[in-house]
């Protein structure tokens, strides 16, 4: 109800989603009757004391709350003050009669806020009997009366002249704040509000000089301990009053009441768990830093996500899981800058926004200190974790759309994990949607053109017998050096390369430029006899040109089958719908008929796994580097490789681990009978001539 004449139902409005009970238990915090109104001034909520006060409950109330217990005559006045509250978020305090429980009109001061929360602004009323106080001003006329009246009171009273100078206070003075009333008469009232507050007090004070009536002033005084306690002034300038002659201020301790603002508040932009920042205040952010007209400023929005949690909740609970998240989060706070916000996404990702960094090094430092920090162990419950992160960002300057930034942001997210190249470096900055659609154009040029001169390269990482420590093949990753971006990573170019249909094309200069290695390594008599792996993207596994195309290629080069391995992730084969998965073997089936050997990469990251082992006709089983990283120390992790291993030799595989780092590892996957390993404990990928 926005207007006398509307009607109440008409509109759909939002749903104070809070939970109930935190509800009724905060507002019956307060001291006084309290009411939370919708914006359409539905009545949501009422405390006991508003309950008991007005006889009735927030379903009695419903749409019609206010023409049930306000005076008609003074309806005017409560619209108008429900839309001051709306637009000023705190509105004037205003005089009205409200009707009680027993039927009596009684006269009330009433204060309203606003609160946020989800999408909608919600209003809480507070409401003072005056009754009792316009009684004691009619008879402040009585001096001895004014008196006994004052110092019985539980508000701080004082009377002050027009300067503010106090002439008179009252004994709560000292019951409430500690200070001696002698010390304070004689002193200016501004004297006793907090530092922050003052200049605003004072300007406050003057306008209520200014202008004879009642008004509201609300800031911090000092209380003897040093505290500083939120206060609710009313100043009445009865200064032309020939019996005050002065201005009479009143003030009530309204600390508890700022509190319960700022916990409502809290609930409706903090994340429970962490502290920090939740989504809906985020985005809040987000759209005020990046549609102000005049902001010429770049903002870099970081995204982290969290490698491995999930094990650390399947491995030690969701207790030590959500101890892990509040560390990670209070460890980010203090890896960021003064104005700078840290948020948590959802689940293990976070966001920080850096508005006014330089995505030239403010950001790139930023990155590579988070990745750092975030590596160290984290001590709980005498547990030591130790945890990665993958951390990508974008740049939002003046031209940038909140809802652009934002669709960047739920792609990073999304693609944060996989953030990182083959060689298990960090896949670097999540490119934005001008440069991927620029890539894209890149990349159709340099495959018309030939990839090599467009600083496309193949590089070659070693695969190594654990038992001989011989090179026993090589596996092929692209990289390219772009003219423009710099060096970029597998994770930055190959989604565009798929998305843009361009995949088959790129793969087939890769397989062509491994194939013509091991035809150089033959004539040398280098490295003779091993083979050379190539990644199969979902571009090239569907494509039907597949087969044609890898046997031309063994053919030309005259190279036996049993010399190439394809290699076709995990994920991948359970990523795609049923009707493809039994495509797929199709060219695949073919393929290892002919004699080429078909590699089943990042095995261990999906669930399950086992239904690949029986639809793809694969001889190699490639153990993923997250389960490979802790097997020298962890004896879960060791378990899993030797189950893989067991499985390996019982449908008769051969076993590579990725990821291999330290010499301990290598020993600890030797010991368990892994046949092979690959990491940079073996070599780093290198350019053929290097």
């Amino acid at each position: 109800m926005s207007d006398p004449g509307a009607g109440h139902d008409e509109a759909p409005h939002p749903r104070l989603d809070l939970e109930a009970d935190t509800i009724a238990a905060v507002l019956d915090i307060l001291p006084d009757p309290a009411i939370v109104f919708d914006e359409g001034m539905r009545c949501v909520a009422l405390n006991k004391r508003a309950v008991e006060a007005i006889g009735k409950t927030a379903e009695e109330l419903g749409a019609d709350a206010v023409d049930l217990f306000v005076h008609p005559d003074d309806m005017p006045l409560v619209f108008a003050s429900f839309e001051e509250v709306l637009e000023k978020e705190v509105g004037s305090a205003i005089e009205v009669r409200i009707r009680t429980a027993d039927g009596e009109w009684r006269l009330a001061e009433v204060v309203g806020s606003t609160f946020h929360h989800g999408h909608g602004v919600w209003q809480i009323d507070t409401f003072r009997d005056l009754t009792a106080r316009r009684q004691w001003e009619v008879a402040a006329a009585d001096t001895e009366r004014f008196r006994v009246i004052v110092e019985s009171s539980a508000l701080v009273v004082l009377l002050c002249d027009s300067l503010g100078e106090i002439e008179s206070v009252s004994g709560a003075m000292c019951r409430n704040l500690g200070h001696d009333p002698s010390r304070v008469i004689g002193t200016k009232l501004s004297h006793w509000v907090a530092d922050a507050d003052r200049a605003g007090f004072d300007r406050a004070f003057a306008d209520a000089i200014a202008h004879p009536g009642v008004h509201v002033i609300e800031c911090r005084l000092r209380h003897k301990d040093g505290r500083d306690l939120a206060y609710q002034f009313s100043v009445s300038n009865l200064l032309d009053d020939p019996v005050a002659a002065g201005v009479i201020v009143s003030g009530q301790d309204i600390t508890r009441r700022r509190a319960l603002e700022e916990h409502l508040a809290n609930l409706a932009t903090r994340d429970a768990l962490t502290g920090l920042a939740n989504r809906a205040h985020l985005e809040e952010f987000l759209e005020a830093m990046v549609s102000g007209k005049d902001c010429m400023e770049p903002v870099g929005v970081l995204f982290v996500d969290l490698d491995r949690f999930k094990r650390v909740n399947d491995l030690y609970g969701h207790s030590v899981g959500d101890s892990l998240l509040v560390a990670i989060a209070e460890r980010l706070q203090t890896l960021v800058r003064p104005g700078d916000l840290v948020a948590r996404f959802g689940g293990d990702e976070f966001v920080i926004v850096c508005p006014g960094a330089d995505p030239g090094s403010t950001i790139p430092s930023m990155v590579e200190r988070i990745e750092r920090e975030l590596a160290k162990p984290v001590l709980i419950d005498e547990l030591s974790i130790s945890i990665d992160a993958s951390v990508g960002f974008v740049t939002a300057r003046d031209d940038t759309t909140a809802e652009v930034l934002l669709a960047e942001a739920d792609d990073v997210m999304y693609a944060a994990k996989d953030a990182r190249d083959d060689d298990g470096e960090p896949g670097g900055r999540r490119l934005g949607i001008s440069e991927r659609r620029s890539l894209a154009e890149d990349l159709r040029d340099a495959c018309e053109a030939g990839p090599a001169s467009a600083g496309l390269a193949v590089h070659f990482q070693p695969i190594i017998d654990l038992t001989s420590g011989e090179m026993v093949g090589a596996e092929a990753l692209v990289r390219w050096s772009h003219p423009t971006l710099g060096a970029l990573t597998p994770a930055q170019f190959l989604p565009v390369a798929e998305d843009a249909g361009l995949a088959p094309r790129l793969g087939a200069w890769v397989l062509g430029r491994a194939l013509d290695l091991l035809v150089e390594w033959d004539r040398g008599d280098r490295n003779r006899g091993v083979t050379v792996s190539v990644n199969l993207g979902a571009g090239e596994m569907f494509d039907p040109g597949l087969e044609a195309s890898v046997l031309a290629a063994l053919a030309e080069r005259a190279l036996t089958p049993a010399r190439l391995c394809l290699e076709v992730t995990e994920p991948l084969l359970l990523g795609v719908g049923s009707r493809r998965r039994r495509a797929a073997p199709t060219a695949i089936q073919a393929l290892a008929g002919r004699g080429v050997v078909i590699a089943i990469d990042d095995f261990g990251t999906g669930f399950p796994g086992l239904h690949a082992l029986r639809d793809y006709p694969a001889s190699v089983l490639k153990i993923d580097g997250t389960v490979v990283r802790d097997v020298a120390d962890d004896n879960t992790a060791a378990g899993v490789v030797a189950a893989v291993v067991a499985l390996a030799r019982t449908t008769g595989k051969t076993t590579v681990a990725e990821g291999v780092e330290t010499p301990d590892q290598a020993r600890a996957l030797t010991d368990l009978g892994v046949d092979r390993g690959q990491g940079h404990h073996f070599g780093r990928p290198q350019p053929v001539d290097a």
